[in-house]
């Protein structure tokens, strides 16, 4: 690996609300062969740019500083995934759909080569050199070319604008689904089949109880941070719509290669992981359907709650004129007059 780092490299962070489709996007980014795109959820992009220059890590060159940064990321899942030798994907929403692939990362060797390289740069070292030489590590240590482009998962981030002024380099892909088809996607699931009794209840749990501990809203604010992001620095920050992705995918993509400014191959809409085509245990597809949806796994009235629930979130951060409160109104009213009459309907079966 050159010591000299390539400026035209970018740094792609892959972002959603958890549900929303970033594995999805994953798979699809990671037979493209300028671009080494890591397997696990890892968030460590936006936990290291973030915090700008990691200062107290740069002044020193002491790794304890640099590992409490690496800490509020999930940069050990790593090590986790490594240990058990593979990796799951969700095909569906059904809890035996699973494409599982081997992932022989020697964890401890891959850590020495990063962390040499770091050693190396000794008193010349960016935040994005950090990633660089981590990502790099990851695809040497797994038999693979590291990528021009390096691309990861991260987290929902509410302060994005803040997030991508930190680098130039960086560029960030925003998946935005439905609020109803992402609570459709969390709810009444089993932990992944290969976590054992994992405390992550990312993808499992009740739907009153996501809904009264306010995901709705939470969800409503992160999409409103996301579009001041766009409108402040549309060149960093493309939002892409799950239902394209998956239903037209060529479409969607070919938007991203030219928001990325890289060729567009048939590789972006062929999903596989570290090279691995991604079929479901009943030979099920990541592309071509909407495998999980609110009008198949939610009922009428859940959905209609959602939506509730989405106008009230808006309602009370509006300054709102006499117009805009009407028109909130009488969203509300058309969503009870909805409520009603699924129950009437399913009375009258």
């Amino acid at each position: 690996m050159s010591e000299k780092i390539d400026q035209s490299r970018q740094i792609i962070n892959i972002e959603a609300w958890s549900g929303a489709g970033k594995s999805t996007l994953a798979s699809l980014l990671d037979g493209h062969p300028d671009i080494f795109c890591s397997p696990v959820h890892d968030a460590i992009i936006p936990a290291l740019l973030q915090h700008n220059q990691l200062p107290n890590w740069l002044a020193t060159g002491e790794t304890e500083y640099l590992r409490n940064y690496l800490c509020r990321s999930y940069y050990y899942r790593i090590e986790y995934f490594a240990r058990i030798k593979k990796i799951g994907f969700p095909i569906s929403g059904k809890d035996d759909d699973w494409c599982l692939i081997s992932f022989p990362l020697d964890f401890y060797k891959f850590e020495e080569k990063w962390n040499m390289l770091l050693d190396q740069r000794a008193g010349d070292i960016r935040v994005y050199d950090i990633l660089y030489f981590i990502y790099d590590s990851m695809a040497e240590c797994l038999g693979m070319e590291p990528g021009k482009h390096i691309a990861s998962m991260g987290v929902s981030s509410f302060d994005l604008a803040q997030l991508i002024k930190h680098s130039e380099k960086i560029r960030t892909l925003h998946i935005r689904r439905p609020i109803k088809d992402i609570f459709a996607t969390r709810v009444n699931r089993k932990n992944h089949p290969f976590r054992g009794n994992s405390i992550r209840q990312g993808f499992t749990g009740d739907f009153s109880k996501r809904l009264i501990d306010g995901e709705v809203e939470k969800i409503s604010l992160y999409y409103e941070a996301v579009d001041r992001a766009v409108a402040e620095r549309p060149d960093k920050v493309l939002i892409v719509d799950f239902d394209e992705m998956v239903l037209e995918s060529p479409t969607a993509m070919q938007k991203i290669a030219r928001f990325l400014d890289i060729e567009y191959t048939d590789t972006l809409i062929r999903p596989t992981m570290l090279g691995c085509p991604l079929i479901g245990t009943g030979g099920s597809a990541v592309l071509g359907q909407v495998n999980d949806s609110a009008s198949n796994s939610l009922s009428p009235t859940e959905i209609n709650l959602i939506q509730l629930m989405a106008f009230l979130s808006r309602l009370h951060r509006v300054r709102a004129s006499p117009l805009a409160i009407n028109r909130f109104i009488a969203g509300l009213a058309k969503n009870i007059k909805q409520i009603v009459q699924n129950r009437k309907n399913r009375f009258a079966r």
